[in-house]
């Protein structure tokens, strides 16, 4: 899943944005599409026997890397709605506690950033979904 519907079909998202100029929408689509497609082949090319697993301080500095990109993308966002803002924000906290999840080894900082993963993960649903239904009903149903 993360790397065809996580990776590819944001990479193809990112593609489709461009060609409406939207700037934001193809930086972040694209760019989550592909951390996805090389978060996925970290973990699977240890398993395949094709490299060494990362160490937690080379996962550390991955994930680190993608939370300063998504404290931009939340700054770009503050001229944005607000659920936009609050999805970007849960990411930030979602990468800051996998970071020191990994730095620490503590399972539970990094099972409460699983948690935060998934409210950031509902809420991109809900944006996505919400701009759907507000299209196909040609009135804003939902706050997006």
């Amino acid at each position: 899943m993360a790397i065809f519907y996580g990776g590819i079909a944001q990479v193809i998202a990112g593609i489709m944005e461009w060609k409406k100029n939207n700037t934001f929408g193809m930086i972040t689509f694209g760019s989550f599409g592909f951390f996805w497609i090389s978060f996925a082949s970290l973990l699977l090319l240890p398993a395949l026997g094709l490299t060494k697993a990362p160490q937690a301080v080379e996962l550390a500095a991955f994930l680190s890397v993608w939370g300063i990109f998504a404290g931009g993308l939340f700054i770009c966002s503050l001229k944005m709605h607000r659920v936009l803002q609050i999805t970007l924000l849960a990411v930030i906290i979602l990468v800051v506690l996998l970071v020191i999840a990994q730095l620490t080894g503590n399972s539970l900082i990094q099972n409460i950033g699983g948690l935060a993963g998934l409210v950031a993960g509902g809420l991109a649903l809900y944006i996505g979904m919400g701009q759907v239904i507000n299209e196909v009903y040609g009135k804003r149903i939902f706050p997006v």
